[in-house]
């Protein structure tokens, strides 16, 4: 449990309000910090294009499936944003996206999660343009007149811009974001510093779509190199169905996708060409899972960062800090740390 004291004043500048949410997270603190700086400060919505029509999402539409890039666009859920290859997304409707704007955003946007897990935030890159975003994303568009697109996205992640977005939040059971909410998030304006952050921040974005672009590319020639080709949507759905198949299972497996019609004949697909079982091109002994034990939260200086397998393949993971203090924890820790997987060392 979380005891803070606050002074009265805070209630009262907070419009009386008596959630814990903005005052035990730093939301207040980091305002507090704000109006101190000796500079100039901007409230985001005057930073933004169009005001506060530039902070946006899509609503409430019923998403429409698509199984085929032909007629489809990839879809970002409020995860998906984080992910470090957004290649193999779901799809809907081109025709659906087409017809409603406000599924997609312009490079250079921040994206900041609305819904649930609020307060994850992403630079929309080149790549992003391409593809359709969630109602559980904002859309925060900079008016580049006012301040160039890294900076506002470098000053909102920062220990003084996340509290205060996540201290906007209201909802009882599922917890929410509007634009109206984050409007006046006060933006520190330090000059030179700005563009030097904004490169970085463009620089980086650069990166990540060459990263894409090299990544699709190498799957493309693994698949010409071995005389395959990669299978697409509509060839895996006129194989047949996943349902109302008989066969025999052995002593081995009990689950009905390693028996699938379709699933054996992508298998026998691949086998027609050179092939060796994962087991035989991995260092030996790394191939499989971690250590159980049980987890004790800890604070950072005495912590490992345990990172969970959704988290694993997001541009920045986020994971429980669990405790290190015991021989056997710190060795199941280490040897996880050694692998690469798994945990990290705030050090």
């Amino acid at each position: 449990m979380i005891v803070k004291t606050i002074p009265s004043t805070w209630l009262i500048e907070e419009e009386h309000r008596l959630d814990c949410g903005p005052f035990v997270k730093g939301s207040v603190e980091a305002r507090k910090i704000l109006e101190h700086l000796d500079c100039r400060k901007d409230a985001l919505v005057d930073v933004t294009k169009n005001g506060i029509n530039g902070m946006y999402h899509v609503g409430q539409d019923k998403i429409i499936w698509a199984s085929d890039t032909g007629h489809g666009v990839p879809f970002l859920r409020s995860a998906d944003i984080l992910r470090a290859d957004i290649t193999f997304q779901l799809l809907i409707s081109r025709k659906q996206v087409t017809n409603n704007a406000l599924f997609t955003c312009p490079e250079g946007a921040t994206l900041i999660t609305r819904s649930g897990t609020i307060g994850r935030m992403m630079y929309a890159r080149k790549d992003f343009e391409k593809v359709a975003i969630s109602q559980d994303v904002l859309k925060v568009v900079p008016d580049t007149e006012k301040i160039s697109s890294g900076y506002l996205y470098a000053f909102l992640t920062t220990k003084f811009g996340v509290p205060i977005v996540t201290g906007g939040t209201f909802g009882s059971i599922i917890t929410h974001i509007e634009a109206e909410n984050i409007a006046d998030i006060p933006i520190p304006r330090l000059g030179r510093i700005e563009e030097e952050a904004s490169c970085l921040i463009h620089e980086s974005a650069a990166l990540l779509s060459s990263y894409q672009e090299k990544l699709n590319e190498s799957t493309r020639l693994y698949f010409s190199g071995v005389g395959l080709e990669d299978i697409t949507p509509p060839m895996w759905h006129s194989w047949g169905s996943d349902l109302g198949f008989a066969t025999k299972a052995d002593v081995k497996s009990l689950r009905a996708l390693n028996f699938n019609p379709r699933f054996n004949r992508l298998c026998e697909r691949i086998k027609q060409k050179p092939w060796k079982p994962l087991s035989e091109i991995c260092l030996e002994g790394t191939l499989r899972s971690g250590p159980r034990f049980k987890r004790i939260d800890a604070e950072p200086e005495f912590a490992y960062q345990l990172i969970g397998q959704k988290q694993i393949f997001w541009l920045r993971p986020e994971g429980r800090w669990i405790a290190k203090s015991t021989r056997w924890r710190r060795s199941a820790c280490s040897r996880l740390h050694d692998t690469g997987c798994g945990s990290r060392d705030p050090g």
